[in-house]
């Protein structure tokens, strides 16, 4: 509301004098608006992917063997590795590794041995880590792949070597896995 005469009481304006003029130019139709001043700049962001790999397997179990005649099966190895890493699947030559083989020992013994090999799936080409990660070394073939970022199921064949004379009892090894990347 703009001052007029009757907004004068005893001689003084209700308005303070230092807010006459803002109340003057709004009376008039003019609208006094505060200048705001910023500044600016810009936020740099940006990202490293680096690779990764998690991997699991499940164990090998043969079917009963009465050493006439070789058994096989097969067991998983489930890997997830980053979208586009390269990486190697390695299997070391296992804890009774012997005279150039793989051996399942007797649990209760050690000192009795049945020849075994793993294979990279149903193929003939044997796995292993081609002589670079096992405490001890075999000269057989890694398996490469790349990374899709979602698990990739690689099978592991095995064959238990029929002919061998040992005694009745549950044989078993130990195989680390390593993946590189």
């Amino acid at each position: 509301m703009c001052i007029n005469n009757d907004d004068w009481v005893a001689g003084e304006m209700l308005a303070k004098r230092n807010s006459a003029v803002p109340l003057l130019l709004l009376c008039m139709g003019w609208v006094v608006q505060a200048q705001a001043v910023s500044v600016s700049t810009t936020l740099q962001v940006s990202a490293t992917m680096v690779g990764s790999c998690t991997i699991s397997a499940t164990p090998m179990n043969f079917p009963a063997y009465d050493g006439s005649a070789d058994v096989t099966t097969t067991s998983t190895i489930t890997s997830n590795c980053t979208s586009g890493q390269a990486y190697m699947i390695h299997l070391d030559a296992g804890t009774h590794y012997s005279a150039a083989s793989r051996h399942v020992a007797d649990v209760s013994t050690g000192t009795n041995f049945i020849t075994y090999q793993l294979y990279q799936g149903i193929s003939t080409t044997p796995w292993g880590d081609a002589g670079n990660i096992g405490a001890v070394t075999n000269p057989w073939a890694s398996v490469n792949l790349t990374g899709s970022g979602l698990d990739q199921i690689s099978t592991v064949s095995g064959t238990l070597f029929g002919g061998a004379n040992v005694p009745l009892g549950s044989y078993s090894d130990v195989i680390n896995i390593t993946v590189t990347y």
